[in-house]
């Protein structure tokens, strides 16, 4: 490295390090194509945890979707949604056929734990999108709960959807670790 001098209009300072192109060692550049390759590998990581993290939007959306339409008396749902969910529609729908003169308000409470059910998974896909990695994990334990209660009224083809998703949850909570990997190794770096 060469030493070259700093003058201030104050007076001189002490000379500072000044590395030269010389000095770098040629097997620490990285090439356009390395460069080129990093940041492709970057996105693709990126798009791996958007994808993990869309899932928490899907399941709350669809839970929603299937308490409405239950609790409007439908005769369908969607095969995808929360067991969760659906045990509320279940109990809401019991106490409103049992007390008549109480349905409505029960109905309203139902939807109101339903939609704060839901906005759980919204706040853990918001949270996992901005590279929260505990927010995919909670999220994919409390998912995996869910799946019990699939388990014990023998949905079987929930429980393989629920199974689907979480390895869909999964491979977003591995690309979030590794970009959080990445910008913490960035941080070591010394900076320029």
């Amino acid at each position: 490295m060469e030493r070259e001098d700093v003058e201030v209009q104050a007076g001189e300072v002490q000379a500072e390090e000044v590395p030269t192109v010389e000095a770098v060692p040629y097997d620490t550049v990285a090439s356009e194509s390395e460069i080129r390759e990093q940041i492709e590998a970057r996105m693709q990581l990126e798009r791996k945890l958007k994808s993990g993290a869309g899932w928490f939007y899907w399941i709350a959306a669809l839970s929603v979707i299937n308490s409405v339409i239950a609790l409007a008396n439908g005769s369908w749902s969607f095969l995808f949604g929360l067991g969760a969910t659906q045990l509320v529609d279940g109990i809401v729908m019991g106490i409103a056929n049992e007390a008549a003169d109480m349905a409505s308000v029960t109905r309203i409470f139902g939807f109101g734990l339903i939609l704060v059910i839901s906005g759980l998974y919204v706040a853990f896909g918001w949270l996992a999108n901005r590279a929260k990695r505990w927010a995919f994990i909670v999220g994919m334990v409390l998912y995996a709960f869910d799946a019990v209660i699939m388990l014990m009224v023998s949905d079987f083809l929930g429980i393989a959807f629920h199974a689907w998703v979480l390895f869909g949850l999964f491979g977003g909570m591995r690309a979030c670790a590794e970009l959080n990997a990445q910008v913490a190794a960035q941080k070591e770096l010394p900076s320029p």
